[in-house]
């Protein structure tokens, strides 16, 4: 496939190369918008659902969600999400973010490191685009995070990473796409509702990921709304921004 060799380049420059993207000479369009529909149309879950891969991440998943993670001990919570983190990338993100890559003091490291920082936060979760790592908090300031709760953080980073890592930031359209409203873009926020959508068809027991839906689909119909031109109230921003970042916020 054309594009994921393109991504594939990427991947193993991104910890290498400094200089912008844009400039290295990838071959193909690598725009926000070719990337989301790569994984709409042909990420693993989508092409063979009843692979044996994507079977092993709903069995997994499900014996998950019966874990309580207010019980168990933090180094087996970490486990779990670490196991979780790469069957997701391997179902949707063409496991490119588990990609063994080189760095440029001559070593080799996964395109994305997951981290766990110790200290509880309300700030669940975070991709620093600069040293490709993503963080999630186990706890937040009512205690220990649930295995749904921290998936849902996880959906929510992987979309930034797949989004900030891959696509053309020179794009004439990326600001509108990915950048805007600090980096909650059109597709990040149509990408964020198709794997939600994907992750929760397969796994019936997700309460909490089937009602973010419906706050994940009014996001991309108020953004539509609000910024291509279907209403005439584009003015109320600041009631929009306030719903985007509550419904947002894993």
């Amino acid at each position: 496939m054309h594009l994921l060799r393109t991504l594939e380049v990427i991947a193993d420059t991104y910890h290498v190369e400094s200089q912008p993207r844009s400039t290295r000479g990838y071959f193909g369009l690598h725009d926000a918008k070719t990337i989301t529909r790569l994984v709409e149309e042909d990420c693993l879950a989508v092409r063979e659902p009843s692979s044996a891969r994507v079977v092993r991440f709903i069995e997994r998943c499900s014996q998950f969600l019966e874990c309580d993670t207010k019980r168990m001990d933090p180094a087996d919570v970490r486990s779990m999400l670490a196991e979780t983190f790469a069957r997701l990338d391997d179902i949707i993100f063409f496991g490119l973010f588990s990609r063994h890559v080189p760095t440029s003091a001559g070593g080799q490291r996964f395109l994305v490191n997951l981290t766990f920082p110790v200290t509880p936060s309300d700030d669940t979760s975070l991709f620093a685009f600069s040293s490709g790592v993503l963080m999630i908090h186990l706890t937040d300031s009512r205690g220990a995070r649930s295995f749904e709760r921290l998936l849902s953080s996880m959906i929510h980073e992987m979309t930034h990473a797949w989004l900030i890592v891959f696509s053309d930031s020179m794009h004439w359209k990326h600001g509108k796409w990915v950048g805007r409203h600090v980096q909650h873009g059109k597709m990040f926020l149509r990408l964020n509702l198709f794997v939600r959508q994907t992750v929760a068809g397969l796994m019936p027991a997700a309460t909490i990921l089937k009602e973010e839906l419906i706050a994940s689909q009014l996001d991309l119909d108020m953004y539509m709304n609000s910024f291509d031109g279907n209403t005439k109230d584009r003015g109320n921003m600041s009631g929009w921004k306030s719903r985007l970042v509550a419904a947002l916020t894993p």
